[in-house]
């Protein structure tokens, strides 16, 4: 019996580029579904957040579209910012287990290895 896979890639996608399109097409071709968490969701008109989450959505369901990835396949959610990486990663763990998560990938690797490494 094989398993499902499921891969959740987190960034804030702002602005998407040429390299997000390659690594998110990559990450929905491979597995069997991929689930998009959009960093930074709830800020908006900063020079660093100039991009609402709502747009960064729409852009990367049109992206991901053109280069014949179903709908289907593409779940995205938000991820907030947090006050403190433990309660960041506290949010990501409910966002894999929600979703059935069996892969991650994200930018933050040191912090990341760290955890996993407890």
């Amino acid at each position: 019996m094989n398993k499902k896979t499921t891969v959740l890639a987190i960034g804030r996608w702002m602005p998407i580029h040429i390299g997000h399109k390659k690594f998110l097409t990559e990450l929905a071709r491979k597995y069997d579904s991929l689930i998009v968490g959009i960093g930074s969701c709830y800020e908006n008109g900063t020079p660093r957040n100039c991009i609402p989450a709502v747009e960064r959505e729409k852009l990367l369901r049109k992206i991901l579209r053109t280069e014949g990835i179903p709908d289907e396949k593409i779940r995205i959610v938000p991820v907030e910012d947090r006050e403190t990486f433990e309660e960041w990663i506290h949010d990501v763990l409910k966002i894999c287990s929600v979703y059935g998560v069996t892969h991650f990938c994200t930018g933050n690797k040191e912090d990341i290895l760290n955890v996993l490494d407890e």
